[in-house]
């Protein structure tokens, strides 16, 4: 499997994750999890842009932190 394929997959069980947690512990979780889905939406429009703009031909490094 291609990493950019297991990139999106695991995207994919995060928010399905994350929004299990959104229902079942808000409001106790709610500003932890609003912030890992930020991060979440983060890494999917850098895997977006490295679809368009493969990284052999990406000048600039991505700004989004990676925890």
């Amino acid at each position: 499997m291609e990493a950019r394929e297991a990139n999106k997959r695991q995207l994919e069980v995060w928010k399905k994750t994350l929004e299990y947690e959104i229902e079942m512990m808000a409001p106790y979780s709610k500003s932890a999890c609003t912030a890992f889905m930020d991060r979440l939406v983060r890494f999917e429009l850098e895997l977006e842009q490295q679809a368009m703009f493969p990284p052999e031909k990406v000048l600039v490094s991505s700004n989004v932190p990676h925890y």
